[in-house]
This record gives structure tokens, sequence and C-alpha cells, in this order.
């Protein structure tokens, strides 16, 4: 007595591109979603002579298990001016940033990925 299973290789390659298709998806909602953050990072930072506020930029990298976000700033004095020193205050703009889009972050992530199921 066997069993025959039919189609087994169609649903492998159906679940291989659903793979595909969730980081594509995914790739696309963090990286809408780190350009949101880097602009609000942007409105935010003090700005003296504007080179620490256009240094914010946002990238995004992708494997085939996932997605990954990157905004900072390309100044070496960034991290005083957001966590302060002895002589200066905080002036934080990078953490508020990423807490004001923090939840709409999840949403779109979910969203997307739940797009291709």
């Amino acid at each position: 007595m066997g069993i025959t299973i039919t189609g087994l290789d169609a649903l492998i390659r159906r679940l291989e591109q659903i793979q595909v298709d969730m980081v594509a998806a995914a790739a696309q909602a963090v990286e809408i979603s780190a350009d949101e953050m880097a602009a609000m990072a942007k409105e935010l930072c003090p700005v003296e002579s504007g080179d620490l506020r256009e240094s914010i930029t946002a990238s995004v990298s992708c494997t085939v298990t996932g997605v990954s976000a990157t905004v900072s700033c390309g100044t070496p004095y960034g991290a005083y001016v957001e966590h302060g020193t002895d002589k200066m205050p905080a002036r934080p703009f990078m953490y508020p940033a990423a807490k004001a889009c923090e939840d709409k972050i999840r949403q779109r992530v979910a969203a997307a990925v739940r797009g291709v199921l």
C-alpha cells in the first residue's frame, strides 16, 4: 500500500515564492517608513549650520530572510546633540522621530505582509 501525493512540487514552489514576495513587500514598507522617520528627524533636528539636518539619511538592507533599516546622521557631533554633554543639554531629534513613527511602522509592515497572504 503506497500513498501518492500530487502537487507537492507546485506547493513547494509557491511557498518559496511567498517568502520572496513577503520580503519584497516588507522591504517596500520598511523603506517608506525609514524615509518618513528620516524626514521627521530632519524636522525635529536643531539647526545652526544645517549640516546635521542634511546628514540624516535612511538606508534599507534586504536578505532572503528579512529586512532592516537604518536612520542615522553622518556628522561626528550628532550623538552629542541628541544626548547632550556636560556643557550642553540634550536636544533629541532621532529618538522622538523613532517613537513617533513606531506604531505606523508596525502597522505598515503587518499590512504589507498580510497583503502577500
